[in-house]
């Protein structure tokens, strides 16, 4: 666990005095906090997480989630073990819940109700902040209850919930789970490594096996267009609203000039993996970086390609470009080179740290970013002459990068972070992202909107939260159904996914979790 006390400038790792796996955290006020985890350990806090304590729980099940009902602490568990505490954790004893089956998932929408879901494909509610447990009806007839297992559950409100399960199986309800409806999807899942937006509204995300989605709504929807290919797709650009460029496994290099309608593949002359590519003004000229230290480049819309000495053969992953002539290129092992002359030299740049570099960003000519492995963040204010580590506050392997101007930027990486800055790097902010799916790629829309994209489909996006949002700050996974009456109907054809965790946002509106490929209206 690590702990900030300066809005994530500076992170300090804190020790439990365990090695047991740890699950949950839950603070009640500034001071005291409880973590759960397995093995039955319950660890307390009272000084804000400077030192914490174990607690005595007498039972080697592991244990989930906490809940605080009034003077009271909830601690619950798997086999459905549930302890309660009258005296801040000193003490537990079990609660006689009369449960015969397992609960392992639990949400507490207010302090009084709570819902969880058990490994009898159950559903559970609880009236007295957890004391005692009632199973409700869900509807589903004997033949559809074979082989389900539910997933997860998230609880608008104390009357509004979803869950999900097994092969795309959604159970929703307005009435506390008096009666619950059924929407049965197609389970698929891609892992999504870049994405561009042409404007506010229209953007892609490119991935594994061919895929490219776009979104018309400003990411609100997406849908699946034909590549022509099923080689993994690493990086989507388009230098106009029509003509853009998506690159790949192979060599690939493919081309659209309908707005992502249709692809056709162009002859790079290349056999191995790409990573970058980047048309700095138009469609005509454009760079292309690849694994083996190439750099091909075309002046002509990609109908040829014209090899570039870049002195490396090691891989070079993301690449940017000012204009036609001045371009920079990243890579592993801290590699960085830059040209002023459209290629025809490539300089080296000194990083600090001898480390994979994953992305660069420059937002204006003088100050550029990069990110890597180990939290890895530098920042140039000479346009590459120079560079200077900062503190990420992580150590994350940091995989994409995107700063809108000289100070206000993001960068994702593994484990699902998401850190956000507005002083130019100084200071870091990790956002809460849902997820611990590593996130590949960052594109800030405009100053108000942001997209994610990552592995097994995960699209992330923040915009302005709505008047009474209950989740301010956050990204929240894209969403599936677009619905502002909170799930009242569905619109459209049935998205394609597969989905283990979902949120909503205050519009009501669901967000699909770790592993999410998206095909919507």
């Amino acid at each position: 666990m690590v702990r900030t006390q300066n809005g994530g400038a500076v992170w300090r790792a804190i020790s439990f005095g365990t090695a047991w796996s740890l699950f949950s955290i839950a603070f009640q006020g500034t001071d005291t906090g409880y973590v759960t985890g397995d093995g039955g350990v319950i660890l307390k806090t009272m000084d804000g997480g400077s030192h914490w304590s174990a607690l005595s729980t007498h039972t080697t099940q592991a244990m989930l989630a906490t809940h605080f009902h009034s003077e009271q602490v909830y601690a619950f568990g798997m086999q459905s073990v549930i302890l309660r505490s009258t005296n801040g954790g000193l003490d537990w004893s079990a609660s006689d819940n009369g449960l015969n089956t397992f609960l392992d998932r639990y949400d507490f929408p207010a302090k009084d109700t709570g819902y969880a879901i058990g490994m009898d494909a159950g559903v559970y509610r609880s009236t007295d902040g957890g004391l005692s447990w009632s199973k409700l009806p869900t509807g589903l007839l004997p033949t559809q209850l074979v082989n389900l297992s539910f997933s997860s559950l998230s609880f608008y409100n104390s009357r509004v919930g979803y869950i999900v399960g097994k092969n795309g199986l959604i159970l929703k309800t307005i009435n506390g789970g008096a009666q619950w409806s059924v929407a049965n999807p197609t389970p698929v899942a891609v892992e999504l490594n870049g994405v561009f937006f042409t404007d506010r509204d229209t953007g892609f995300a490119a991935g594994t096996y061919g895929s490219v989605l776009k979104t018309v709504d400003g990411g609100e929807t997406w849908s699946l267009k034909k590549t022509g290919t099923t080689e993994d797709l690493h990086v989507i650009q388009f230098p106009t609203s029509r003509i853009g460029y998506v690159i790949g496994h192979s060599g690939l290099i493919s081309k659209t000039v309908d707005a992502g309608e249709s692809w056709t593949a162009l002859p790079s002359g290349l056999g191995m993996e790409l990573n970058g590519v980047f048309f700095p003004n138009g469609p005509d000229t454009g760079y292309v970086s690849s694994s083996n230290g190439d750099i091909v480049k075309t002046m002509d819309g990609g109908a040829t390609w014209v090899s570039q000495f870049s002195g490396l053969t090691s891989r070079l992953m993301y690449l940017q470009c000012l204009d036609t002539r001045t371009c920079f290129v990243v890579g592993d092992m801290g590699q960085a080179r830059k040209t002023v002359d459209g290629g025809k030299t490539w300089i080296p740049m000194i990083i600090p740290g001898l480390k994979n570099l994953n992305a660069i960003s420059f937002p204006s000519r003088d100050t550029g970013y990069v990110v890597g492995a180990d939290g890895l963040v530098c920042r140039t204010e000479n346009g590459g002459g120079s560079w200077q580590a900062l503190n990420s506050g992580t150590s994350e392997e940091l995989r994409g990068v995107f700063f809108r101007t000289p100070q206000s930027g993001y960068a994702v990486g593994t484990g699902g972070i998401i850190l956000a800055t507005e002083d130019g790097g100084s200071s870091w902010r990790r956002e809460a992202s849902g997820t611990s799916i590593p996130l590949e790629s960052v594109f800030m829309v405009n100053s108000d909107v942001t997209v994610v994209v990552g592995n097994n489909g995960v699209i992330l996006k923040k915009s302005p939260a709505a008047p009474g949002s209950i989740r301010p700050r956050e990204f929240f996974r894209h969403p599936v159904w677009n619905n502002r009456k909170r799930g009242a109907g569905w619109n459209g054809a049935p998205p394609i996914f597969n989905s283990e965790n979902f949120y909503f946002d205050a519009m009501g509106r669901i967000f699909l979790g770790t592993r999410t490929k998206l095909r919507t209206h």
